[in-house]
């Protein structure tokens, strides 16, 4: 991972075009996380980012997705209760799998806490672990 962790942008003034950008550094909380611009995947709910984020306690640097949800989806979210009641149903069950520690299981790498990360891609984030891990062995 790269160097640089000077805050770029306020993530109040962030827009979602800013993620497939590369080296755009904002904060959030106790962390700070930089764009790659890697795009990841599309979905019907939203658009995935590849980031990497730095623990201001610790220093730990990881690599974690960012979502960006369509506006389309925002918009149901807010005036459909099926789709209210799935999102969270999907937020519950998704925090449930997340807990469970297994050597078969790819580990957590994000927290709901943040508005930038979500763990509802770990289908993309797992294959994309898994063509590195191949690659390195």
């Amino acid at each position: 991972m790269a160097t640089s962790w000077v805050e770029t942008t306020s993530v109040g003034t962030l827009k979602s075009e800013d993620l497939a950008k590369a080296d755009l550094v904002f904060r959030y909380n106790r962390y700070v996380y930089r764009t790659s611009g890697t795009h990841l995947s599309n979905g019907g709910m939203g658009t995935v980012y590849e980031l990497d984020r730095r623990d201001d306690e610790t220093g730990a640097e990881e690599r974690v997705v960012g979502k960006v949800f369509h506006s389309s989806y925002l918009y149901q979210l807010r005036t459909d209760e099926v789709t209210r009641r799935d999102h969270h149903n999907n937020l519950a069950a998704m925090a449930r799998i997340a807990a469970i520690e297994h050597p078969n299981i790819l580990r957590r790498t994000c927290r709901r806490r943040s508005p930038t990360t979500t763990c509802s891609s770990r289908r993309a984030w797992a294959r994309r672990c898994s063509r590195r891990s191949r690659s390195t062995t």
